[in-house]
């Protein structure tokens, strides 16, 4: 058993993803057709949206940015959040793919357990709400649902 299985539990689901992160500055150079796409949508959305992979475990849901995404942003694109922070999660139409947002209780630093995922942001780093779009964002959100039941 990896250390990731022994304190997150197995994978119950992944998915191809996008997690809007209001913060994040695009630190490449990018042409001006980009940059005003990216400018738009940071204005609908009030941030931009991320490419990766989100993995639901047993006890967290992960999101990793991919290797284009993790190398243009200024700061890490990765995350952990513990299914026992989950307060509410509900799900919204958007384009293309809906929008589950998952609203979380933030950690205090004393409860981070090792080992977490190398540099990634948890709950109570300024995570506190999480929007991630996804296909069958209905489907994951009702997996992620069970998932903080079955705690």
């Amino acid at each position: 058993m990896s250390d990731m299985e022994r304190v997150f539990g197995e994978v119950i689901d992944s998915r191809v993803a996008n997690v809007l992160d209001r913060t994040a500055r695009i630190t490449v150079r990018l042409p001006i057709v980009t940059r005003s796409a990216i400018a738009v949508a940071r204005r609908f959305y009030g941030g931009v949206w991320i490419g990766g992979r989100a993995v639901l475990r047993e006890r967290s849901l992960q999101f990793a940015a991919n290797s284009t995404n993790a190398a243009m942003h200024d700061r890490g694109t990765s995350f952990v959040v513990r299914l026992s922070r989950v307060r509410r999660i509900t799900v919204r139409r958007g384009f293309v793919t809906d929008i589950i947002t998952i609203v979380v209780e933030p950690e205090s630093p004393g409860e981070r357990e090792a080992p977490d995922a190398p540099g990634a942001l948890l709950a109570g780093d300024g995570l506190d709400r999480l929007e991630l779009r996804c296909w069958r964002a209905q489907r994951f959100a009702h997996r992620i649902e069970e998932a903080v039941a079955a705690l």
